[in-house]
């Protein structure tokens, strides 16, 4: 009989003692407690940076079988009213029932009882003296009235 090695089943991780020249395989637990071999027979391998590649998915040469679960999730699709994918059921039905332009909004003008927009009043000349006089006093109210910003009453 052989040196024994030392070899965790999941992480792959061995241990061979200096001088050995015939080994036996002894798994261990974390607690190195003897463990059987895994079925597939252990080891690991590191996979280096870009190995996995969308290619080689779409080949099968890497496949969910052979990674661990949760590794790579399933990528979900498309969402629907009836069922979920990349959001939610509901949160697509939220979504659809949003009319097109729903966030246009449009200041409504402002009148006696509501604020809104301030529209631009029609230019009213200076008056001629340092006084206005009831013409020109009228012209500023008409234009006032005319742009909407006060009532003709």
């Amino acid at each position: 009989m052989g040196t024994p090695i030392y070899a965790h089943p999941l992480s792959g991780v061995t241990k061979v003692p200096d001088g050995a020249t015939t080994v036996d395989i002894v798994y261990v637990d974390d607690e190195r407690n003897p463990q059987e071999p895994p079925a597939s027979g252990g080891g690991s391998a590191e996979i280096t940076d870009g190995a996995v590649t969308t290619t080689k998915i779409a080949d099968g040469a890497v496949t969910s079988a052979k990674l661990a679960p949760g590794v790579i999730p399933t990528v979900p699709g498309k969402a629907s009213t009836s069922a979920d994918g990349l959001m939610s059921k509901e949160d697509k039905s939220k979504l659809d029932g949003v009319a097109s332009g729903a966030n246009a909004y449009v200041l409504p003008a402002a009148t006696t009882s509501a604020l809104g927009g301030v529209k631009q009043v029609a230019h009213v000349a200076d008056p001629a003296g340092d006084t206005p006089t009831k013409a020109e006093y009228i012209a500023l109210r008409d234009a006032l009235v005319t742009a909407g910003i006060m009532s003709a009453s």
